[in-house]
């Protein structure tokens, strides 16, 4: 099980605060996170500092395609836990553009 401050100690290798970070990651790739993608999100958004930017996808593909919808605040991302867990953080912005 990976700590969240083993999370912070490695990323703070590769991040520096004020950075901006695009990330895709899968979980299962990762292994088993104690607190799960929230832990990671915390994590990365720890290392990037007040100044920093986290950017992921939160497409909702499948259920636009099916259904024509797109609620920026309620569609799930459709693209894996850890975008879904920055989606909803308390400070994300969303694209309008549900691809």
């Amino acid at each position: 099980m990976i700590s969240r401050p083993l999370l912070v100690e490695t990323l703070a290798k590769l991040i520096k605060p004020g950075e901006d970070v695009l990330v895709h990651a899968s979980m299962n790739a990762i292994g088993p996170i104690d607190g799960g993608p929230d832990a990671l999100r915390d994590a990365l958004l720890e290392c990037l500092g007040t100044n920093g930017t986290l950017v992921t996808l939160s497409s909702t593909r499948q259920e636009f395609a099916e259904t024509g919808v797109f609620n920026v605040r309620y569609s799930k991302s459709d693209v894996g836990a850890l975008g879904e867990s920055i989606r909803l953080h308390h400070e994300a912005l969303r694209s309008r553009n549900p691809m």
